[in-house]
């Protein structure tokens, strides 16, 4: 299967989960980014998809992807722009 085919497939599984509202519109963003960089999990991801078997794991392994692309963007945003005023 090409890369883009793989991503297509991701994308769709977004959209999908997106529209049931198992994920947010947030949610769903974060999940773009996290396929659109290749990020880790993704195959699992797709596997899990594609086999239909435990819809629990592959919402699971999902939350926790935009999960953890959430907290990396918070990090990034924070070091970026620190609350506290430096003077």
């Amino acid at each position: 299967i090409s890369m883009a085919s793989q991503q297509a497939k991701l994308f769709l599984l977004a959209a999908l989960l997106a529209k049931d509202g198992v994920i947010s519109a947030n949610g769903k963003a974060l999940l773009k980014e996290v396929i659109l960089a290749r990020g880790a999990g993704l195959s699992g991801l797709l596997e899990r998809f594609e086999s239909r078997e435990d819809d629990a794991a592959l919402i699971e392994s999902m939350r926790e992807m935009v999960e953890s692309k959430a907290h990396e963007v918070m990090e990034w945003l924070y070091a970026e722009c620190p609350l506290r005023a430096t003077w």
